[in-house]
C-alpha cells in the first residue's frame, strides 16, 4: 500500500509492506507533531509495527522502487534526468511547485501523478491541464484527500 498525504504545506508517504513501513517525510519542525499523530493513527489501524524513517531534507528528487512498482518524486528547480527517457513511472510524486510538466511528459512514461500540500494552486493548473491532455490520471492532495493505491 502507498499512502501519500500532505500535513500543511508539507508532502509524505508512507509505504506499507505487510507489517512494515517505510516512511518519507520532511525535516520540518512545525509538521513534525501533527505528522507523527496521522502515521501513528495509520499505523496502529494497519497493525504496523516496524517502521523505516526517511528524511527529505534537501532532496529534490529520488526514485524509490517498492515491488513492482516505481514512484519517481520531483522538486522545484529540478533537472528531469534523461537517464530516465522513456522509462516508465507508475507514480509521479510531484513536490515543492516541481516543473513544467510539459517536460515530464516527454522525457517519462507517467501511469498516474499525485500532487501534494506543497504544490500551489496555480502549478496544480498547469499540471491538471497537462494531465487532461495526456489522459494521466492526477490526485491533488488538497482537493481529493490523501491518496492511497492497494497493490497486490
Amino acid at each position: 500500500m502507498i499512502i501519500l498525504f500532505s500535513s500543511g504545506s508539507s508532502g509524505v508517504m508512507d509505504i506499507v509492506d505487510g507489517r512494515r513501513s517505510y516512511f518519507f517525510q520532511p525535516d520540518s519542525i512545525a509538521s513534525s507533531e501533527k505528522i507523527e499523530k496521522i502515521r501513528k493513527e495509520c499505523h496502529d489501524q494497519l497493525k504496523v509495527h516496524e517502521v523505516t524513517t526517511f528524511s527529505l531534507r534537501n532532496k529534490k528528487s529520488f526514485v524509490i522502487r517498492f515491488k513492482q512498482q516505481t514512484i519517481l518524486a520531483i522538486g522545484k528547480g529540478e533537472d528531469l534526468s534523461t537517464d530516465w527517457h522513456q522509462k516508465k513511472i507508475d507514480l509521479l510524486w510531484v513536490r515543492n511547485n516541481a516543473g513544467p510538466p510539459e517536460r515530464a511528459g516527454m522525457i517519462y512514461r507517467i501511469k498516474r501523478v499525485v500532487l501534494d500540500g506543497s504544490v500551489s494552486s496555480r502549478q496544480a493548473s498547469t499540471w491538471k491541464k497537462f494531465c487532461i491532455n495526456h489522459h494521466i490520471p492526477l490526485h491533488w492532495v488538497v482537493e481529493k484527500g490523501a491518496f492511497v493505491m492497494n497493490e497486490g
